[in-house]
């Protein structure tokens, strides 16, 4: 999920940072756990970056899913 909220040469996180005003930084994760978003800011401003980076992860979650059972259905149809 990190390449959704960085995006292709940090462009994602440099436009929510210039959006919001708050700061994001993509701590690395220990062992066996997953990275870590850090948002810092005033309170409105973390709370608009917190939005748009959950909304980016659930949108990527459920395009991940559907694109999982697209994989793994077969059509009669369906060219490959």
């Amino acid at each position: 999920m990190i390449d959704v909220v960085v995006g292709r040469g940090k462009a994602t996180k440099n436009r929510i940072e210039q959006d919001t005003g708050a700061c994001i930084e993509m701590l690395p994760p220990a062992e066996g756990e997953d990275w870590t978003c850090r948002i810092t800011g005033g309170v409105a401003e973390t709370a608009m970056a917190v939005r748009i980076v959950q909304d980016l992860i659930d949108t990527a979650e459920v395009c991940a899913e559907l694109l999982c059972c697209t994989l793994m259905c077969t059509h009669p149809y369906t060219l490959v």
